[in-house]
C-alpha cells in the first residue's frame, strides 16, 4: 500500500502549481495557505486595469451588483458584466472616485484623477429629458449594446434619485473570477465596503504576507490616457516585491516607473523587454500631461528603455520611427497600422553605411501588406538585392542585401500566422510582419541570378509600360 505524501513534498509540489490554481487552493485549504506564502510565487503574465486582476489567462473582476426586488433589470448592473465598476449611492447613481484614497501598500502612477462626480439638481430635468430622447429616438445611434445597457440604468437611478424614490432593490459586491476553460465563478457579498477596498482585500489574499518577491514575467500596468479618470493606482499590500522580467506601460516612461519603483525588485533590470504603448498622437487620447509624451528625453532615453534587451514601441501611427533609428536594444520592434517606406529606406541605408557586425533585429507589424509592398519594391530599386524566396501570391518574401563580406542584411516579410493575430492596444489588428535582420553572407547562384534576371527585367518593363502610359495620356489631352 502507497504511503501517505509527506509534507517536506507538499512546498516542491506547490511552488511548481499554475499560480491561479495555487491561489484557488490556499483560498480554501488553510494548510497549503501557510505552505503557499512560505514558497516563491511565479507569474507569466500580470495586469492591473482598474477593477481587473489578471493572472495569466484568469480574471479577478471587482463591481457591484443591483438586485431588484420589484422585476427591474438592467443588465449592465447584472452579474453576467461583472457588475457595475464604479461606486454607487442607494439610489444607483454613481459617486465620487476614491483614487485620491492611497492605504499602505498602494501605487498611485501620476496624475491621478479625482471626480466628484457633484450632480446640478438644477440642471437634472434636463439631463433626463436628453437622456430618454436619446434612448427613445436613438439619436444619437447607440451602436453599441453595453452603452444602451447603461445608460437605461443610469436614467432609472437618476430619476429616483431626482424624486427622492429609493428603489426596490439591495446592492452586493461580486468578484467574478473568469477561466477560458471553466464556466465563470460569482461570489457576492452585502455592499458595505468601496470597491477600492474590495480590490485592496482580494490583492491582499493573493500577494499578502509573501516571504519571496513574487517572479512575474510580463508585467502589464498599461493605463490607457481616457482611463485616468478612473485613476491609476494599484491596490497592493504593504511590503510586496515584484521581480520582473518584462514590462508593458504607457509613454510616461519616468512617472511610471517612479511610481512603481516602491514594488519592483533592483534585480529586475536591466529587463529582458519592454514594451510602450504610445497614445499622445491620437486626438482620441488627449494627453493627460505634458510630461507623457514619449517625445521627451526623460522617456525615450530613460535607462530602463536603452538598456532592455528588447524594445517594442505600440502605436496607431509611425511617428516612433526616429526613435527606432535611434535605439540601441539587440532587438527592436515598432507596432503601427503603416510603416512609411521612406522611414524603412531610411534605416537599411544607417544599416549600410555603419556596416553593422553585430547581431540586430528589426520587427515591424502592421495592418495592411500593401504598406510593405512598396517599401520592398522601393528597395529592390535602390540596393544590390536577391530574392531567395518568394512564393506565387506575393504572400512572402525572403530578401538579401550584402553589406560586406561577411554579412548580409536580411528582410523576411509574411503574414502572421493564422491563430496568432496580434491585438494592439489601439484597435488596430496586426497581420503582417517585416523582420530585418543580419545574417551571414549567402550568395546568389545561377538559378537565383537568373530569377533575379528575370524580376529586374520585369520591373523595367513595368517601368517603361507606365511611363508609355504617362505620355499617352498627356498626347491625348
Amino acid at each position: 500500500m502507497p504511503s501517505s505524501m509527506s509534507y517536506p513534498n507538499i512546498p516542491f509540489i506547490v511552488q511548481y502549481l499554475e499560480a491561479n490554481k495555487r491561489i484557488e487552493l490556499a483560498r480554501r485549504c488553510p494548510t497549503i495557505k501557510i505552505i503557499d506564502k512560505l514558497v516563491p510565487l511565479r507569474i507569466e503574465s500580470l495586469e492591473f486595469r482598474n477593477n481587473i486582476l489578471r493572472i495569466n489567462d484568469t480574471y479577478y473582476q471587482i463591481g457591484v451588483v443591483q438586485e431588484f426586488t420589484d422585476g427591474h433589470f438592467f443588465e449592465y448592473s447584472d452579474k453576467s458584466y461583472g457588475g457595475m465598476q464604479e461606486d454607487v449611492n442607494e439610489y444607483g447613481c454613481k459617486v465620487a472616485t476614491n483614487n485620491h484614497i492611497l492605504t499602505p501598500g498602494d501605487i498611485a502612477i501620476p496624475p491621478v484623477y479625482h471626480d466628484e462626480n457633484v450632480i446640478n439638481m438644477e440642471e437634472e430635468p434636463e439631463f433626463l429629458r436628453k437622456l430618454e430622447e436619446r434612448l427613445k429616438n436613438n439619436t444619437p445611434p447607440i451602436t453599441e449594446k453595453v452603452v444602451k445597457y447603461y445608460l437605461e440604468r443610469e436614467l432609472f437611478s437618476r430619476r429616483c434619485q431626482f424624486n427622492q424614490e429609493l428603489p426596490s432593490s439591495e446592492f452586493y459586491l461580486l468578484l467574478t473570477i473568469h477561466r477560458p476553460d471553466r464556466p465563470r465563478q460569482w461570489e457576492a457579498v452585502k455592499y458595505n465596503k468601496k470597491i477600492y477596498e474590495a480590490m485592496k482585500n482580494l490583492t491582499t489574499q493573493i500577494f499578502g504576507g509573501r516571504k519571496h518577491v513574487v517572479y512575474v514575467n510580463l508585467f502589464d500596468v498599461f493605463f490607457p490616457t481616457w482611463d485616468t479618470r478612473f485613476g491609476s493606482v494599484l491596490r497592493l499590500p504593504e511590503s510586496l516585491k515584484f521581480k520582473v522580467s518584462r514590462l508593458a506601460i504607457s509613454s510616461d516612461v519616468e512617472q511610471v516607473l517612479n511610481g512603481l519603483s516602491p514594488i519592483l525588485d533592483p534585480g529586475s533590470f536591466p529587463l529582458e523587454g519592454i514594451k510602450v504603448i504610445v497614445t499622445e498622437d491620437d486626438s482620441y487620447f488627449p494627453s493627460r500631461d505634458p510630461r507623457c509624451d514619449f517625445k521627451n528625453s526623460s522617456n525615450h532615453e530613460h535607462p530602463a528603455v536603452q538598456s532592455a534587451k528588447s524594445l517594442c514601441i505600440a502605436t496607431k501611427y509611425s511617428e516612433c520611427f526616429e526613435f527606432v533609428l535611434k535605439a540601441r536594444n539587440p532587438n527592436i520592434r515598432l507596432d503601427a497600422r503603416h510603416i512609411d517606406r521612406r522611414d524603412l529606406l531610411k534605416l537599411i541605408k544607417k544599416i549600410l553605411k555603419e556596416e553593422w557586425r553585430q547581431d540586430i533585429s528589426y520587427t515591424f507589424g502592421i495592418e495592411e501588406k500593401e504598406y510593405l509592398y512598396a517599401a520592398v519594391e522601393s528597395l529592390m530599386k535602390r540596393y544590390h538585392t536577391w530574392i531567395e524566396m518568394d512564393d506565387e501570391e506575393g504572400e512572402k518574401c525572403f530578401i538579401r542585401i550584402h553589406i560586406n563580406s561577411v554579412k548580409d542584411l536580411c528582410l523576411d516579410f509574411a503574414p502572421i500566422p493564422e491563430g496568432k493575430i496580434v491585438e494592439t492596444d489601439h484597435e488596430a489588428e496586426l497581420g503582417w510582419l517585416l523582420q530585418i535582420y543580419t545574417g551571414e553572407r549567402k550568395d546568389p547562384g545561377v538559378v537565383e541570378n537568373a530569377l533575379i534576371a528575370v524580376h529586374r527585367a520585369r520591373m523595367k518593363f513595368d517601368d517603361l509600360k507606365d511611363s508609355f502610359r504617362d505620355v499617352m495620356r498627356l498626347f491625348r489631352r
